[in-house]
């Protein structure tokens, strides 16, 4: 049809350097392997249908999308950071290994010229595993799952100035809670309920920024940028802590010390 494509991609890949890393905990830690010692070459079958609409002259487009992933040998990390530092420590026994399912829709608009520009998506899936682990007989979602995502960015010129802006609504990312806590000879142990079977609360973030163009010659351009990294202060979830006084314990979520970030540079492009 006039001012359509569809178009439908397929493919098989293999990988031989992955990221892991105590996502399912919450904590910034990850760390590459390469297959090897711990785990064999991941390989994922994919596939993609997607179509896009160009509508006024492509000053508009309309895209859809629905994806469908196969994946083998996918490694996710079950242990926490306490277990690191501690003595007793064997990365293979804190390694899961099995197979993963990813499935999706898409859909995005956007405005592609005029002074203002910019897109809005929406994204549903499903980050599925399952372990070749007889501690974990069910299918678990992944610790990167985000079912719901919404994103939106904006940008506005008007001669040497240009102000811009981003939003993210996202599902929070799934943990594995602790159901029980019990001290045996002065020593804490902890039982964990069925891995990520919670969930953090959704993200949040609106990033704003302005900038002004010093010089504009030909290529180059210089000038100063001012930004802010959640504008709204919004306190998203990082991870969830066990936290234990006076004989009891509580498991709680956790959130950024600093939760804005502003900031001020200087650019040139050329």
């Amino acid at each position: 049809r006039r001012g359509g494509r569809l178009s439908l991609d397929i493919g098989y890949k293999h990988q031989y350097l992955f990221m892991t890393g105590m996502t399912s905990s919450g904590f910034p830690v990850e760390f590459w392997l390469g297959c090897g010692k711990y785990s064999k070459p991941q390989a994922a079958l994919s596939g993609t249908l997607s179509y896009t609409m160009n509508l006024l002259d492509d000053a508009l487009s309309i895209n859809f999308q629905t994806y469908g992933k196969r994946l083998w040998n996918i490694v996710e990390y079950s242990g926490f950071l306490s277990e690191i530092i501690g003595g007793n420590y064997n990365l293979q026994n804190m390694l899961l290994s099995g197979n993963g399912y990813n499935y999706g829709v898409t859909a995005q608009i956007m405005k592609n010229s005029g002074r203002f520009t910019g897109w809005i998506s929406y994204s549903w899936g499903r980050a599925l595993r399952r372990f070749d682990n007889p501690a974990y007989p069910y299918i678990y979602p992944s610790s990167y799952e985000r079912q719901h995502e919404l994103n939106a960015v904006a940008s506005y010129k008007i001669k040497r100035w240009e102000f811009g802006g981003s939003f993210i609504f996202a599902s929070g990312l799934p943990y594995t809670p602790i159901s029980s806590v019990y001290f045996l000879n002065q020593q804490l142990l902890v039982k964990y309920a069925e891995r990520n079977s919670k969930n953090l609360s959704p993200y949040i973030r609106l990033d704003l920024s302005v900038s002004f163009n010093i010089r504009i010659k030909g290529r180059f351009r210089d000038g100063v940028n001012i930004s802010v990294q959640n504008a709204t202060a919004y306190k998203n979830q990082m991870t969830a802590l066990l936290k234990i006084k006076d004989g009891q314990y509580s498991y709680a979520p956790t959130k950024l010390v600093i939760p804005v970030l502003p900031s001020i540079n200087y650019y040139c492009n050329f």
